[in-house]
């Protein structure tokens, strides 16, 4: 058990990974083979000489878009953890309900579809497996709020929620309704499956 608590730690406490944008990824594809200047994605001045020489175009100091981009990251993120916070404000210990989706009750999935929609304004499928499908996955250190955690739960069961930072995700609970809850937990996280990502909430 100690094991896998231990992995389970490392997994979510590695650096973040540079979150990846069509500029960036431009920009590293160009200077494969030359020096950049750490694992969040800013280059040295090296990588900078050589990516513009390969474009031709103007000179551009990748370094500071790279900077520019993770600020605006931060910046969504932040808004994405508030929103989330105000939603389980409104939504806190509504109780779970199989197949329900309004106040009087509802499950997992049917919290995780309604949020997107009134929340991010993305239409996302009711049932769970539908939703795992409908995104990316990605290693639970690149996980932004706004993300959907997915946890096998019982040999037949599955849960989703929705990632909020720090470890933590809201949810709906079958014990206590809507809630938060901590990837710190041993329940959750050796329960944890992955990390999925629609669109880009």
């Amino acid at each position: 058990m100690a094991a896998r608590e231990g992995q389970s730690k490392t997994q979510w406490d590695r650096p973040p990974l540079f979150p990846s944008t069509p500029q960036v990824d431009a920009a590293r594809i160009g200077v494969i083979g030359h020096s950049l200047g750490g694992h969040n994605g800013l280059f040295t001045a090296v990588g900078d000489r050589a990516l513009n020489a390969f474009l031709g175009g103007p000179t551009r100091d990748w370094s500071a878009i790279a900077l520019a981009e993770t600020r605006r990251g931060e910046q969504a993120a932040a808004g994405r953890r508030q929103a989330l916070l105000a939603r389980h404000s409104t939504w806190k210990g509504v109780p779970y309900r199989l197949g329900g989706d309004d106040h009087a009750g509802l499950d997992c999935s049917a919290f995780t579809q309604l949020t997107y929609r009134e929340l991010f304004g993305i239409a996302i499928p009711r049932d769970t497996s539908a939703q795992r499908a409908a995104g990316h996955v990605l290693p639970p250190a690149q996980a932004l709020p706004g993300d959907l955690l997915f946890f096998n739960t019982g040999r037949y069961d599955h849960h989703v929620g929705i990632y909020m930072g720090g470890k933590q995700f809201l949810h709906v609970s079958t014990r206590a309704g809507v809630m938060i809850s901590s990837l710190a937990e041993d329940y959750w996280a050796r329960r944890f499956v992955s990390v999925v990502r629609i669109g880009r909430p």
